[in-house]
């Protein structure tokens, strides 16, 4: 049991890490309306996120000049992606 414990506390402490760093927002939509329950991302903790994740370390194993590549994408992309949930829920 106490290795239960010990892995749902991980797995809270990466999800609060995927929040702060961008990877993941918290939004809710309540009556036509949306609202971000997450504070302004830091996504200059992304790549620190991205590594730890095992799909991502493994692509930096067999090539990390492409691995930066599509990390660099998939930053880009994230910004983009809260700058737009943003917009629309301050509407």
């Amino acid at each position: 049991i106490a290795t239960e414990i010990e892995d749902m506390a991980r797995q809270a402490y990466e999800e609060k890490k995927a929040v702060e760093c961008g990877y993941v927002l918290l939004m809710r939509y309540n009556n036509g309306v949306l609202s971000m329950d997450s504070s302004e991302p830091n996504f200059d903790k992304y790549d620190e996120f991205l590594s730890n994740e095992v799909r991502y370390n493994a692509l930096k194993i067999k090539d990390i000049k492409k691995a930066n590549e599509l990390l660099a994408i998939n930053k880009e992309i994230a910004v983009q992606r809260y700058n737009y949930y943003k917009e629309i829920s301050n509407k």
